[in-house]
């Protein structure tokens, strides 16, 4: 049961692409609202875990967060869902490096899944026909979700805590661009944005932090790997987006190098 709480939340973060690019509001706007509405849930959650005093690593995580929203979106809108959220899913190999970078011992087998990880974003970038400055923005999206994770290892607060924090940094974050951007709202946006913060964000997370319970980290996180895939599939029924083979392959490579990562690491 909790496998499949696991691929329904996996569903939940593919399909806010898909919300993010029909909405059509700036990345930074998107990002704001989004967590605004989490909040609904997001808020009676941490009243009843309680919240913790706020730490550095809690608002530099909350930070990192919106950034890697941000660039995510921004992204999705050049790229597409799909292959953005490709690229998007070499966070974890950036996480490797960097935890190598502050002194971790990292095996010699990850490092091999990450060069594969590395050719299959090299091989969308190259061979297929779309925007660099989009597969940029996804790539920087994973950077700042891998320094999270890192970021993860120094932070010992409740998943309450956490969460609370990395929405409330978020929206103070992403605030003043939602201020003095250009955009305009309407009840459809609004329903999207509501949606897309409740459902996609507040619900998927509580349904996240209760499956770890019970499956655990590494597991529900080679589960998640579901999530480009849905993103694809997703794209092809309702982009009519057309997948070509660099695309493909370039995506398989990732997930690959990215479950042997996982599979391989101490901190899952």
């Amino acid at each position: 049961m909790k496998i499949l709480q696991v691929v329904f939340v996996t569903f939940l973060w593919a399909s806010v692409l898909l919300i993010s690019k029909v909405a059509d509001l700036p990345s930074p706007v998107f990002v704001f609202f989004r967590v605004l509405f989490s909040m609904i849930v997001v808020l009676p959650l941490t009243l009843r875990g309680g919240i913790e005093k706020p730490r550095f690593s809690l608002v530099l995580g909350g930070i990192f967060i919106a950034l890697n929203w941000i660039f995510l979106f921004l992204a999705v809108q050049r790229v597409g869902p799909s292959t953005a959220d490709f690229v998007y899913y070499t966070a974890p190999i950036i996480s490797l490096v960097l935890s190598a970078l502050l002194g971790e011992r990292v095996p010699l087998s990850s490092w091999i899944a990450a060069a594969v990880s590395f050719t299959g974003v090299g091989m969308i970038f190259s061979f297929s026909p779309t925007d660099p400055i989009g597969i940029l923005y996804a790539f920087l999206g994973a950077l700042f979700y891998g320094s999270v994770v890192v970021l993860g290892k120094f932070t010992r607060s409740s998943p309450s805590s956490i969460t609370f924090y990395q929405m409330t940094v978020s929206m103070i974050f992403t605030l003043p661009f939602a201020m003095v951007m250009d955009y305009s709202l309407n009840l459809t946006k609004l329903a999207f944005l509501m949606i897309a913060g409740v459902f996609n964000t507040g619900l998927a997370l509580v349904l996240w932090w209760d499956a770890l319970k019970k499956l655990g980290i590494k597991t529900a996180s080679v589960l998640s790997y579901l999530d480009p895939l849905f993103a694809l599939a997703l794209s092809v029924v309702f982009l009519n987006h057309r997948a070509d083979i660099g695309e493909i392959i370039g995506g398989i490579l990732i997930i690959a190098g990215g479950v042997i990562v996982i599979l391989k690491s101490s901190r899952f």
